[in-house]
């Protein structure tokens, strides 16, 4: 089949485009909930000014965006067609004509319905090879295909880049037999279109996905950290973790592109201490112990739960998508974890020096209203920096990598741990500033300190990183961090009841969840790290591919400020960084972690280029770059291996060597923290801090 020559095609595709469209009386989709959502948000987010003359355009593309963000769906001529209603949203709106989500559900259901039977048409890797432009992300409207017609090529480079990518990145083979080829594209073939038809069950009348996720693009123009949550969905957060059951620890939700994600993190959990899972990565497979292999693409959430709780589910192999666009697979094995337990724990690196180590994923707070009942993790840290100094430790490494923020209270709190007294940072909340102070005089731990972070570092941990970097508290070790300067607030909307005599505006709309962008946060001297990120003193480059999934990226970011404010604060003495940066340099040259990050640039530049023409050399050079990079990484992992050995404290020992379960969970947690080669290199940074301020 020849992408120019099948002028029957065009035929097909206009034919289910019409045939699709369902008949159906026109729903009365009630504008009120979107007037009241806008009133809202203008009344309380910290940036609402951002959109005066441009709301309408500000939230048609992000609801375009978030409900085809590959480009997939919907054209040019759409949006001057059926869907011409969002170049004139505000007045829409103000109208009471919200009949347009009617169009874009039908249209929804058209374009799914026409792509799954166009999938159908290709039957061999020569008729798919026939397409030859690669697909791109749009990051606008403008980015989208002009007509009906041109879908059908950006359908088809679509599957031939993943096709091509399972064959030449994924198979680990540079040439695959035909009958493999073809084999792989059946198996393509049937993903995609089970994929559809769990997108396409999301579009039922009962649902109301299309209206949902435009209150949801409502609320994310103003900024993308700001969303609304239906209950409808926030209730079907399936429990995968409690205290009477093993779980992983973590609970999933589905997305509004139908992915499996991860909701929530226990505290503690066997997903929590791994530190390689975080809120907002997708599931995209599961291997059982009893080798059984769920593909999450294709199933439902409840589907999803009982696959989960058998108990061939006891040890899993996951393959997930990160937040930074990495694939990364990780085994997790299920355990009982009861709340009384510390989340928090700490380790001993036992080498040329004592060196304590501690790393938190979630500035997690548990607070019920009951003070003796109260935790959170400023508190769980301090225990265990109780227990370490018991050990006599000469140093500690705090990591805060991957550590997506958290409670602005217990960043606060857990900053007094290692600072005795002073202001800690500044909060705006709409033209109000206030500067936050540590509330305890002294200090838990005020010896050499080295702060871990990296590209997903973020919010809490930015003010962490910031604030004890602006004291000269510690050294800040690793990458740019992600680049939020800004808190949210939840606040439940909508009433449970529909009596007319609500008081609050908002009780007439759905009952939801808000998550509003309300404040903003600012360092010391009134500078902000609001898409910069917060620069380290030692930089170890992130090895991660994903650099782009950082604030700085988002089009809907909240611009950056800053304010008029020179707080003192006494700092402590300045770090030799001179002296340090040079013999850090040094190290990572001499291990290969330099060329690493080489390796690490190509590789994404690389991976930029591949649907440019679709030559098989660009993906067969990825390919060449992932396995030098594999291959450097296991390398760089040998050089030090016997750098020091990790070791649990004596209070951890004593409970531990009582429970065989747990000393085999420890062995495997204590394997990976020698192993891992940032910890390797900040142990290594901590003992050139300790020899150089002795």
């Amino acid at each position: 089949m020849s992408v120019c020559r099948n002028s029957s095609w065009v035929l097909i595709l206009l034919s289910f485009a019409l045939s699709a469209m369902p008949v159906r009386a026109q729903s009365d989709y009630d504008c009120s909930t979107a007037q009241t959502l806008k009133e809202f948000l203008d009344e309380r987010h910290i940036e609402p000014e951002s959109l005066e003359g441009q709301w309408s355009q500000a939230v048609a593309t992000s609801f375009i965006l978030r409900l085809d963000p590959q480009g997939l769906l919907f054209t040019q001529e759409d949006f001057k067609g059926p869907l011409s209603s969002l170049n004139e949203l505000e007045s829409v709106i103000k109208e009471d004509a919200c009949a347009f989500l009617n169009d874009f559900n039908d249209l929804l259901t058209a374009r799914l319905t026409a792509l799954d039977s166009v999938l159908n048409t290709i039957k061999t890797v020569e008729e798919l090879n026939a397409y030859q432009q690669g697909n791109t992300r749009p990051l606008s409207l403008d980015a989208y295909v002009g007509s009906v017609n041109d879908l059908r090529n950006r359908w088809g480079s679509h599957i031939r880049m993943v096709f091509m990518k399972d064959i030449y990145l994924e198979s680990g083979e540079v040439e695959t037999s035909a009958e493999a080829q073809s084999a792989e594209l059946t198996r393509l073939l049937e993903q995609e279109h089970c994929k559809l038809q769990k997108k396409l069950s999301l579009l039922d009348d009962e649902s109301n996905f299309v209206s949902k996720a435009f209150f949801n693009a409502m609320a994310m123009a103003y900024d993308s950290h700001t969303r609304y949550y239906r209950f409808s969905l926030t209730d079907m957060l399936s429990a995968f973790f409690s205290e009477s059951d093993e779980s992983y620890g973590f609970k999933l939700t589905e997305n509004e592109q139908g992915e499996i994600a991860v909701s929530k993190l226990l505290p503690g959990g066997p997903a929590w201490r791994s530190n390689e899972i975080h809120v907002g990565d997708v599931l995209l497979k599961m291997k059982l112990s009893d080798d059984t292999e769920l593909d999450f693409n294709c199933i439902s959430l409840d589907e999803v739960s009982r696959s989960i709780s058998k108990k061939a589910a006891k040890n899993a192999e996951l393959t997930l998508l990160t937040t930074s666009r990495e694939l990364k697979t990780i085994k997790l094995r299920k355990e009982k974890v009861t709340t009384d337990e510390n989340a928090v724990r700490g380790y001993v690196l036992n080498g040329e020096k004592k060196i304590g180590y501690i790393s938190l994923p979630d500035f997690y707070s548990t607070d019920d209203g009951d003070d003796e009942e109260e935790r959170g993790c400023s508190r769980d840290v301090a225990r265990e920096l109780i227990k370490l100094k018991r050990e006599k430790i000469e140093g500690l490494i705090f990591d805060l990598r991957d550590n997506g923020g958290g409670s602005l209270r217990e960043a606060v709190e857990l900053l007094g741990i290692f600072i005795e007294e002073g202001p800690l940072t500044l909060i705006q909340r709409k033209d109000k500033i206030t500067l936050l102070r540590d509330q305890n005089r002294g200090a838990i731990y005020l010896g050499p300190l080295v702060v871990l972070v990296n590209g997903q570092s973020a919010s809490a941990s930015e003010l962490v990183a910031s604030t004890l970097k602006d004291y000269n508290r510690a050294l800040i070790v690793g990458d740019t961090t992600f680049g939020k300067a800004v808190g949210q607030l939840y606040r439940t909307i909508g009433s449970e009841t529909d009596d007319g005599d609500q008081e609050n505006p908002t009780d007439k709309l759905e009952r939801a969840l808000m998550k509003i962008t309300t404040s903003r946060l600012f360092r010391l001297k009134g500078d902000s790290y609001q898409g910069l990120g917060v620069a380290p003193h030692i930089y170890v480059p992130d090895l991660l591919d994903g650099e782009d999934e950082k604030e700085s990226f988002d089009p809907f970011s909240v611009t950056r400020q800053q304010v008029d404010r020179d707080t003192y604060f006494k700092k402590y003495p300045d770090f030799p960084l001179s002296d340090l940066q040079a013999e850090n340099e040094l190290r990572l040259e001499k291990n290969g972690f330099s060329k690493l990050r080489l390796i690490s640039d190509s590789l994404r530049h690389g991976k930029q280029v591949l649907g440019d023409g679709f030559k098989k050399e660009n993906f067969i050079g990825v390919r060449r770059l992932q396995q030098e990079k594999k291959r450097g990484l296991e390398k760089l992992r040998l050089v030090g291996a016997q750098t020091f050995e990790a070791q649990n404290h004596e209070f951890d020992k004593t409970i531990i060597s009582m429970d065989s379960k747990k000393n085999a969970i420890e062995s495997m947690t204590l394997k990976n923290l020698q192993n891992n080669i940032y910890i390797r290199n900040a142990y290594a940074v901590i003992l050139d801090l300790i020899r150089t301020t002795d």
